[in-house]
């Protein structure tokens, strides 16, 4: 077994990409409430907006989310959270009721 193949580098891995303090907010936010244009992410997690591109992006790139552009008059973009993204949030919702057990 490889140095790639053990769980710390694997979990490593998900935490350079969710670990920060936004990323798995945006991700269940997407989840929650479907498709949302990027002032309402911004609004609904307080999030400046230097910040919520630099986190954007990257769950773009990895796939948890799809930016969608819709040829409207103003143009609007809209993201939303993808099947991929998705098999993230158990892992949420498993992480969220051990700090109400053990953080509270």
């Amino acid at each position: 077994m490889g140095s790639t193949d053990t769980i710390d580098h694997k979990l490593g891995k998900v935490m350079e990409l969710i670990g920060d303090k936004w990323s798995a907010r945006i991700l269940y936010y997407l989840y929650e409430n479907g498709p949302a244009r990027y002032g309402e992410c911004q609004k609904a997690e307080k999030i400046n907006t230097k910040t919520l591109p630099q986190r954007l992006t990257p769950l773009e790139k990895a796939a948890l989310i799809e930016k969608k552009k819709k040829n409207e008059s103003p143009p609007r973009t809209e993201y939303s959270i993808t099947a991929k993204g998705k098999e993230l949030i158990p892992a949420f919702k498993v992480m969220a009721e051990w700090a109400e057990k053990n953080l509270s």
